[in-house]
């Protein structure tokens, strides 16, 4: 719209994104407004429109990124990012305070370096894979402790896809499963034992059967 008070000339432009108002603009002249300028005018307020709706939307993902941060942390011992090629980026402190390697040695690939000899090639295996498809990783792997000795971690990530189908980065969380592992190993070798007492108890129900047997012959 436009207007004139005395020697003041005003004019104003809502500032519209998609169908959805974000805010007014507003100018005042002493001179007329012609309607270059007011076309001027409108393309100014266009640009300031997509320029607030791109900082709100921005706003809302570091918002949305702080939630899940937080989420995964009160869940899980360490959260981490990664490079879109795979490579780690954010969590090598927290994954170096564990396996005692330096933050240095942690990023990129050297992670990797402190998983167990015998699942390193499965975990190496399984990460390309998910990379190569950009698919969702998941995968269970001994880790070697500051210690010296080795923990069972559950690992499991995602891709954050650009809107033309490019990685943007990877998330995911690591969790400590070594209990559910002692326990579920505990348990399968309380079932063996039992097989094995059962084994034996038919072994020995045979031998007293064939005795019987022979007895009575």
């Amino acid at each position: 719209w436009t207007a004139r008070e005395g020697l003041t000339a005003m004019a104003g432009c809502s500032l519209v994104v998609e169908d959805r108002a974000l805010g007014f603009v507003s100018v005042f002249d002493d001179r007329p407004l012609t309607h270059d300028s007011l076309a001027a005018l409108r393309s100014v307020a266009d640009r300031v429109a997509q320029a607030v709706h791109r900082k709100n939307a921005e706003a809302a993902l570091r918002a949305s990124e702080e939630r899940y941060r937080r989420l995964a942390e009160a869940t899980s011992q360490v959260v981490w990012t990664k490079r879109p090629d795979g490579t780690l980026e954010e969590g090598a402190a927290t994954w170096a305070e564990i396996t005692g390697q330096s933050e240095a040695e942690a990023r990129g690939q050297g992670w990797l370096e402190a998983v167990h000899p015998n699942d390193r090639a499965r975990t190496r295996r399984l990460w390309q894979r998910a990379v190569e498809t950009r698919s969702e990783y998941r995968n269970e792997y001994r880790v070697r402790r500051a210690d010296g000795d080795y923990d069972w971690w559950q690992a499991r990530g995602v891709p954050v896809l650009e809107p033309d189908g490019t990685i943007r980065e990877w998330v995911g969380s690591s969790t400590n499963v070594t209990g559910r592992k002692l326990a579920d190993q505990a348990l399968a070798q309380a079932l063996q034992q039992e097989r094995e007492a059962a084994r034996r108890l038919r072994t020995l129900d045979e031998m007293k059967n064939t005795f019987l047997a022979a007895v009575s012959h």
